[in-house]
């Protein structure tokens, strides 16, 4: 039986003593989600501090509050107010308090690493028993359903409320994306994993961490036995096999993967690489492995989500079957239509706009033609790496992306000017819809492919302040129906 906490138990054990027995509901860090009976954490943030909102918390039925020293400043309510150092440390540990009993059986999987961790997370939800959910960048996907979350993981609180409610549906194993944000802001802690994964990592959300040494040391959190006793690694990379390493040194057990030599605990031989669908052999079990999407490294994404399966049971042909028909919104989806080839993806990093376009590259003979923006407000110093990154491409369309309160035709310019560097053929149409119409109007025949880079899943644009309905597939969709080669 769950154990109620009341409000006189919490608040003793941050040294308040007071005679309120309310029994604690809920947790909140969000004031316009609070209902009665329940505790709201004022965290501190980059633009207003929580403080600020605190009146609607109470209004809405808050029994105490959490903060920081700089929030207790801000406020004079009639309720307890628990000052502490570190508001989102002491919300998560309040959450697990609370909300933890309700998922004792639930049976979590989470994967790090700049690019990947979405496919991954697809893919090893369809061969973990079901039923099974993912939570990540595409939202939360269980049963027939996707629903939109607001980040990529939720905050602490959301999270625990999420996972009851797929508890409530009957749904106990639940993979998730752990993003770098998430580490660094305890989002996660105090969740145990059944096992913890790596994809990689290149330049990326470095507005937030700084440097790729602060970006790497937030993955490595990860990797340690407070989180997970097992960890699989891709050790394609140098920071995969540091991470490999430090997982061993913790005390976990590491099971490694790797594309380009057989030296990974899995690996694929015999690979066949087509545009939309691959195919290759999954050493050392020797299965056939099939699917639905183009590009080399989803070998990579299938191996990582074979290995962790395998961990719970041996990986079985059937389940292998089940990745044939795994389709990710916005990753290397394909766009057909009146003879003319297109591919969605969400990359937007340097390292990942290479690996498609290269990949893509490699597969078409005709025009590869890219359309890609890039977003406001984040990393600035990647940009023009990520024009760089198109060598591969024989005209790329610069258009914008998500410019937020940026001046787009700067990060426009910021683009071209790695495009310049590289002397590939450019244009440059500020609207997206125009630009997704100006690529297909390039298409010679049924050979050239036009990739549209960045914005993958995302149904919407944000310019400014505002947010306007944009959905990449179905735009690009119209384009290509306006005008098809084989009329």
């Amino acid at each position: 039986m769950i154990q109620p906490v009341q409000l006189t138990d919490l608040c003793a054990a941050y040294g308040h003593a007071i005679s309120n027995s309310t029994v604690i509901e809920n947790v909140y860090h969000a004031s316009g989600d609070v209902t009665p009976n329940s505790v709201f954490f004022a965290l501190p943030g980059s633009s207003a501090h929580g403080a600020n909102y605190v009146a609607e918390a109470v209004a809405n039925g808050a029994v105490a509050i959490f903060t920081d020293k700089v929030g207790a400043s801000l406020m004079e309510v009639g309720i307890p107010i628990i000052v502490v150092d570190n508001p989102r440390l002491e919300l998560a540990n309040v959450s697990k308090l609370i909300y933890g009993p309700h998922i004792a059986d639930v049976h979590l999987w989470g994967i790090t690493g700049t690019n990947g961790k979405t496919t991954t997370s697809y893919m090893l939800r369809a061969v973990l028993p079901q039923p099974a959910a993912a939570i990540g960048t595409t939202g939360v996907v269980y049963n027939s359903s996707r629903e939109e979350l607001a980040r990529t993981t939720p905050e602490i609180d959301e999270l625990y409320r999420l996972l009851i409610k797929l508890r409530k549906l009957e749904i106990k194993k639940v993979v998730m994306e752990v993003s770098s944000h998430a580490l660094v802001l305890y989002r996660v802690h105090g969740l145990k994993f059944q096992a913890v994964a790596f994809t990689n990592l290149s330049q990326d959300h470095l507005d937030f961490h700084d440097s790729m040494d602060n970006y790497l040391a937030a993955k490595a959190k990860l990797f340690s036995k407070d989180f997970s006793e097992y960890a699989v690694v891709c050790i394609d990379s140098s920071e995969g096999v540091a991470i490999a390493d430090l997982a061993e040194a913790n005390g976990l057990v590491v099971s490694t993967i790797s594309t380009k030599e057989t030296s990974g605990t899995w690996s694929v031989t015999d690979a066949v690489v087509g545009i939309d669908a691959i195919e290759g052999v999954i050493q050392p079990i020797g299965l056939k492995l099939n699917l639905a999407m183009g590009g080399y490294f989803n070998f990579s994404n299938a191996l990582l989500a074979i290995a962790m399966a395998d961990q719970v049971n041996e990986i079985t042909a059937s389940q292998l079957k089940a990745l044939s028909v795994v389709a990710v919104p916005g990753r290397m989806q394909s766009v057909k239509f009146n003879g003319i080839n297109a591919i969605v993806d969400y990359a937007h990093s340097p390292a990942a706009i290479e690996s498609v376009t290269t990949e893509l590259r490699n597969c078409t003979t005709g025009q590869l033609i890219v359309v890609m923006g890039a977003g406001g407000n984040r990393d600035i110093s990647k940009r023009s790496l990520m024009g760089a990154a198109l060598k591969a491409a024989d005209h790329v369309v610069v258009t914008d992306d998500n410019p937020r309160d940026e001046n787009p035709a700067q990060i426009r310019q910021q683009i071209i000017a790695g495009i310049e560097a590289i002397a590939i053929p450019y244009s440059e149409v500020p609207d997206r819809r125009a630009a997704l119409v100006a690529a297909i109007e390039l298409v010679r025949s049924s050979n050239d492919l036009v990739v549209v880079l960045g914005k993958g899943h995302e149904h919407g644009q944000q310019i400014g302040s505002s947010y306007y309905h944009f959905d990449d597939v179905l735009e690009l969709t119209a384009a290509i129906k306006g005008r098809g080669i084989n009329e």
